[in-house]
């Protein structure tokens, strides 16, 4: 076999290799955009429920799962009181406090042993404590 009889078999090895990223998109969008889970089946109430609504719609399920057990971010189940921590080998127990500054700031650290920072968001004060009361409410 000549190297002429083996390129078109590593051109081929080359377009799927190059599709991976694209199919790993593709499902972190379609884990984002669906979740057959909503508030009532959680028992969730208020600012939990209203929460949930925006976590569902803000594309939050793609990081953190449409069950909330993590994909390319952290799990969110059972978060709330857990020790995490960060790439500048500081730490923080998981508490409103921490949470609300993590979604506001998202940036400002970075969690060991994830890659990925989650994005900037455009969400309000109110709407980010709604999304702290919800994920306080997810027990594990």
């Amino acid at each position: 076999m000549t190297a002429s009889d083996r390129r078109p078999r590593a051109t081929r090895l080359a377009r799927w290799l190059a599709m991976i990223p694209c199919v790993v998109a593709l499902n972190a969008v379609v884990v984002a955009c669906g979740s057959d889970q909503d508030a009532t089946d959680l028992g969730l109430t208020g600012d939990a429920a209203a929460g949930q609504r925006i976590y569902s719609t803000s594309g939050c399920a793609a990081c953190h799962g449409v069950r909330f057990q993590g994909v390319t971010g952290p799990a969110l189940t059972g978060l709330v009181g857990k020790t995490v921590t960060f790439t500048d080998g500081t730490s923080a127990v998981v508490d409103a406090t921490y949470l609300t500054e993590a979604i506001k700031r998202p940036q400002d650290r970075q969690t060991a042993g994830y890659t990925m920072k989650m994005p900037e968001n455009q969400l309000s004060d109110a709407q980010i404590a709604q999304l702290v009361a919800f994920i306080t409410a997810l027990k594990g």
